[in-house]
């Protein structure tokens, strides 16, 4: 599978849903997305993997690699 980065930038729910298909794992199988209908879990899917929310979260601000203990700051770009 391939999945293009234009595409994936055009439409990503569409994008989604075609990862899911080709991993054969339906939605809803984990404790996590229970009772969740496909449309919601493929936002959280989005949302959760977003850059703005991986930008924010603590570990990637003022973390430290485990290997050789270098600071994130090193490893993303600002």
């Amino acid at each position: 599978m391939f999945l293009k980065y234009e595409e994936l930038r055009r439409n990503p729910k569409d994008q989604v849903r075609k990862l899911v298909s080709f991993l054969r794992k339906p939605f809803g199988t984990t404790t996590a997305t229970d009772g969740d209908n496909d449309e919601v879990v493929v936002e959280k899917v989005l949302w959760r993997s977003s850059f703005g929310r991986l930008k924010e979260l603590e570990v990637n601000k003022n973390g430290v690699l485990e290997i050789g203990k270098i600071p994130n700051v090193n490893v993303f770009r600002q």
